[in-house]
């Protein structure tokens, strides 16, 4: 440590170091609150008091700026298609894979037969990623029961290369 100032408030401290970083510190509980790096070498002088003007966030300003569902309500939109159809089964696997595994649009649809599949005695799907990235997720059971139910309904097993969830003709 090469520098040391502190807030006029007394609540945080700046100091400078060597390798070419600053931090600011919390006095009341000793913790590292900011690290400021990209100095092009030592940080051996604080000229100005860096807190002027800063505002801590205040507490809790990122939560609920998103609607979420509860659990309740999530099984509920996950029953909502009538299961007694080709199509509502599949609108329950589409529901339950969306919901328990939070996938984009571009994902489910990208998303084929072979993609489910059982690795290490679990089953997985094959996501194919924005960036061409391939993750593989652990499906939850309750959307692995939907998903079995789909495919057993469907007879899509035999077309490994198919797409998973396809659209639906009316005879």
């Amino acid at each position: 440590m090469t520098a040391v100032a502190d807030s006029p408030d007394g609540q945080r401290i700046c100091t400078g170091s060597t390798d070419g970083t600053a931090k600011i510190w919390g006095v009341a509980n000793g913790r590292e609150l900011l690290l400021l790096k990209g100095h092009s070498g030592w940080v051996n002088a604080i000229l100005q008091n860096p807190f002027h003007g800063v505002q801590r966030p205040r507490s809790g300003a990122n939560e609920g700026k998103t609607p979420v569902l509860s659990d309740v309500q999530a099984r509920q939109l996950v029953q909502a298609p009538h299961a007694d159809t080709l199509k509502g089964k599949r609108d329950c696997a589409i529901l339950a894979v969306l919901l328990y595994h939070a996938l984009r649009r571009a994902e489910l649809c990208s998303l084929r037969v072979k993609d489910y599949a059982e690795r290490r005695r679990i089953k997985d799907l094959r996501v194919h990623g924005k960036g061409g990235k391939i993750r593989y997720v652990p499906v939850h059971p309750a959307a692995a029961r939907q998903l079995e139910e789909y495919l057993d309904a469907a007879g899509y097993r035999a077309e490994p290369n198919g797409s998973l969830f396809r659209c639906l003709r009316r005879r």
